[in-house]
């Protein structure tokens, strides 16, 4: 109801109006978690328990349900190389790039990641001093 949207702007009411409309809900709003939305709903909301319930959902997000979908992509993945004879998806995908090879990829990033952990324990200590 109105109550709910005390304190937002037009262009908020607008964008969680379409975001209602576009799911099936023509003539309500819809908090969604992208930034656009939420965002704005929390900085402009004068209703704390809505605020807090966005909050949750949006610290939350991804949460329960992404994990069995990122389980079956890789298993996907791993099967997709097998079956085109490579030994990972990384090697896959390699493949056809400059690096060819996982091991031509860590023979590039290894001495830089030496560096940026030296440079990050130096940037420690004089934090810490």
């Amino acid at each position: 109801d109105e109550g709910d949207l005390d304190g937002l702007p037009d262009f908020v009411r607008d964008a969680m109006a379409e975001a209602a409309a576009s799911r099936g809900q023509e003539g309500r709003y819809a908090v969604t978690l992208s930034r656009s939305i939420y965002e704005p709903f929390t900085t402009y909301s004068t209703r704390r328990d809505l605020r807090e319930e966005a909050w949750r959902g949006f610290t939350a997000r991804g949460e329960k349900s992404n994990a069995d979908l990122v389980a079956k992509t890789l298993a996907l993945r791993a099967e997709k190389a097998r079956l085109l004879g490579y030994e990972s998806y990384a090697a896959l995908k390699l493949d056809d790039t400059m690096a060819k090879t996982p091991d031509a990829v860590l023979g590039l990033l290894e001495p830089v990641w030496d560096r940026a952990r030296s440079r990050a324990a130096d940037d420690q200590r004089e934090l810490e001093r």
